[in-house]
This record gives C-alpha cells, structure tokens and sequence, in this order.
C-alpha cells in the first residue's frame, strides 16, 4: 500500500491469519509496522522488529530469542495484547520524550529482558512478569513501568535476594516511585514477588495531619516463612506533615484495628521509607506507607490503697496518635475510659489499660489497686482488781485484724478524753498500764488496718 503522510511507514495496518506464516521486516520507514495482529497459528518473527503502533496477539506466539522494539512519536497510547497473553523474550521500549505510552490490554511475559530506553510502559489492570534479569534502561519520570493500576510488576525469586521495580505512577503528576524488595529469609517455590503503586493515602491510614500519599502494594507467592525488607521513593509533597512526623508502616492483609493493625518501622527521611524486617505472607496483599510517627500517651488517676468495699473510679488520660481511641482494660475491667475495679476481697492487683488509636498503634499504662481488710479490734478478757498504788498484771488483746496503733485508758467506758499509750504490742505491761492507780480505770486496744477506719477492742 502506499505510504501515508501521517504515519510514513511501507507497512500501516497488517494481520497474520494464516498458518506458520513468516512476519516479514518492512521495507518502509524504520522497517516498522503500525499495527500489528497475529491471529494464525505458528508464526515465524525475524530477530527483532519494530512496532509503532499497537500489537496485538490473538493466538500463541514463539517469541524465544527475538526482540519488539516499540518506537514512534505519535501522542496516541499504543496497545500490546490481544486474546492470548503475549510472551516475549526481548521488549524494548525506545519512544521519545510526549509520545504515547505503550498500554497493556492483557497479561504478559517478558521472560529474558525488559529494556526502557524511553517512554512509558503502561501495565494499567494486567500483570506484567519480567525474568531473572533486571530492567535494563536509565530511569525516570520518562522512562518507567507505569502500575497505577490493579495490575502488578512480577519478578521470579529462586532464593533470597534484593531487587529494585522501576515503577512509578501518572494519577495526577507523572512520578517515578521505584520500590525495592529484598527477600531476606525464607524457603522458595516457583516463586514471585509482584508489586505496585498508588498514588493516594491508603484508606486505612486514618490520620488527618500527618500521612504519606503514596502506598505501594507487595505480594508474594511460593516462598515460605517470607522475610524481606522493602524500600519505596517518594517525592517531598508525598510527606504531609513532614519526613520527621513519619513512619514506614505495613498492613499485611486486611486492616483490623485490634487483631491487624499497621505494624510501625523507622522515621521516614531523604524521600525513602524503609521497613526492615516485614513478614510476607503468602498470597496476601502487603501495603507500605508512611503513618504518623506520634507515639499515644496513656496516663491513669485515681489508684493506690484503699479498704474493703470501698468505691474506686479509674480515670484516664491520652494523647498522641490519631484520635478515635479504642480502651482495654485487664482484669475485666472492660473497655470504656474509666474503671471501676472491686474491692470486695483484701490483695495487691495490677491493672493494664491498652489504648489503640485508628491506626492500630498502641500505648499502655497500669494502676495498682491494693484493697487491705477491715480492721477488728479483738477481744480482751481478765478484768483485775487490785490495791492501790500497785502495778496491775499484763493484758493481752487477741483475735484482732490489723496493726496496734495504740492503747487507750479511760476513767469512763465512753472512753470521751482517754489517755493514750503509745504501745503497739498485743500485750500491755503493768507498768505501761499505771502503777500508781487509785480509781478504777477502762482500757481497750486501738487497731487499724491501711487507711482504713480503726477499730477498738472491748474494754476491761
């Protein structure tokens, strides 16, 4: 066909529908197709050819030792796929600075490599799996695997290792955002890590003042008991609040707030977040961000020692975090900001209060309660009766609960101005008593147990 003024290439518009038919190398302009639709089966390309345009595989392709080349100027984005996921060898991608991108309309392979001399690679909602060999290519903001989508980068790891996903993402400005994940422990089978990114705070990130707008979303198959430390770049205005008001985070899986919750690694700094150490699990979703770094506060009021059956409220204090707080008490104490513990029974018990705030982050304190029993005075018995001015024989309280704090003697069993002996012995002398008695006199035993009321023995 003749050659157009708008696309000045020999070849513009083919499909191969044939059997074993042999894709010929255009004669025209940088010896390319436009579009290109393979629909027959057992194809035969030549070593490396050009495409301008979109490509297109309806049946199974043997691409094994050649590379497609996509090139061209043109605004439009170009389209790889078709109904049988394309398997490459070689793909490069080698378009000017404003073309269009290269879009993924189904799966594909690159199984030796992925070469990103220019332009962007649009994965959109399919999975792109590289091999063994890293992306070659210089990248940047024009240069780079575009999965902002739900569609992921997947790299194979036979064993553990470190590799770096030149991704980035066009939501709103186009930004390279590359993440890095070495796998630092495990036990691999046929397997892979997939990766992406998005340009948003993750909806589980529940703070208003500080968060990163940016998570990327890691998943792993076929390696067991998966440990990895994982690396994201993000630009400055990603960082709200501040790098130093940050921290990697990770949610392995579905957020819950009590029993999944993010798990919080290092401050964030130099537009790098770091979580080292992060459990992968096995076809589950990991995602890394930055969460507000402010460590919750917890303060409790209103504990110490009381008596038995006394009425004792719990106060609490908190701050720090992000707000939506969420109380535990032990000792079921239940889950509200006060606490009511008992105090039926005499002992020491210390009580935890938990308080998650709506990122899952955590902070405690405790209150210790020590109940002391009631005091009883006891039991004296031995009235005496003796001569004046002689010393009287000892007494003895017994029975009682609690400490002596005192005797008391009195000229009266209402005992209204008593004199006090200031004993704390369970038996009192004659001579604490009085030797130079001449009327008669009462005494009792003053007990008390804590700071609880005192109690009185029975006077003799």
């Amino acid at each position: 066909p003749p050659r157009s003024t708008l696309f000045p290439y020999t070849t513009l518009f083919r499909s191969y529908s044939g059997t074993n038919q042999t894709i010929v190398t255009p004669d025209g302009y940088q010896n390319a197709y436009h579009n290109l639709t393979i629909s027959g089966t057992g194809a035969v390309f030549p070593t490396s050819l050009n495409i301008v345009g979109d490509l297109l595989t309806n049946a199974a392709v043997n691409f094994s030792n050649k590379t497609i080349v996509m090139i061209g100027t043109d605004a439009d984005a170009h389209y790889i796929g078709g109904t049988v996921s394309p398997a490459f060898y070689n793909l490069t991608l080698n378009k000017p600075v404003g073309s269009g991108s290269v879009v993924l309309s189904n799966n594909a392979t690159v199984s030796n490599t992925l070469t990103l001399s220019g332009g962007l690679l649009d994965i959109a909602n399919y999975d792109l799996t590289l091999g063994a060999n890293a992306v070659a290519g210089t990248f940047s903001t024009t240069s780079m695997i575009d999965a902002d989508g739900t569609g992921r980068v997947r790299r194979p790891y036979t064993g553990t290792g470190s590799y770096t996903f030149p991704i980035g993402e066009t939501t709103s400005n186009t930004t390279y955002s590359p993440v890095t994940v070495n796998v630092t422990s495990g036990t691999f089978n046929n397997a892979y890590v997939g990766v992406n990114v998005t340009d948003a705070t993750h909806p589980n990130n529940y703070a208003n003042d500080n968060y990163l707008t940016r998570y990327w979303s890691v998943t792993q198959i076929g390696i067991t008991n998966a440990v990895a430390t994982v690396t994201g770049t993000y630009v400055t205005g990603d960082a709200v609040g501040g790098e130093s008001n940050l921290v990697a985070a990770q949610l392995n899986g579905t957020f819950n707030v009590a029993t999944n919750p993010w798990t919080r690694f290092t401050t964030l700094g130099s537009t790098t977040l770091t979580a080292t150490g992060a459990t992968l699990t096995p076809g589950q979703t990991s995602y890394f961000t930055g969460i507000k770094a402010e460590a919750i506060t917890v303060a409790i009021a209103g504990d110490g020692t009381f008596c038995q059956n006394t009425p004792v409220t719990l106060t609490t204090s908190v701050s720090g975090g992000v707000g939506m707080y969420t109380y535990s008490w032990t000792g079921g104490l239940g889950s509200g900001t006060t606490a009511t513990p008992p105090t039926t029974s005499a002992g020491t018990t210390v009580y935890t209060l938990t308080v998650r705030d709506a990122n899952g982050a955590t902070g405690t304190a405790n209150a210790t309660i020590v109940v002391t029993t009631l005091a009883v005075g006891g039991t004296l018995t031995g009235n005496q009766s003796i001569c004046a001015s002689t010393t009287p024989a000892a007494i003895t309280v017994t029975g009682y609960i609690g400490n002596i704090i005192r005797w008391e003697r009195s000229t009266t069993t209402a005992f209204a101005n008593p004199t006090f002996i200031l004993s704390s012995n369970a038996t009192l002398t004659g001579a604490e008593i009085g030797s130079t008695l001449t009327a008669t006199r009462y005494l009792r035993a003053v007990v008390q147990s804590g700071p609880c009321d005192v109690a009185y023995s029975n006077y003799i």
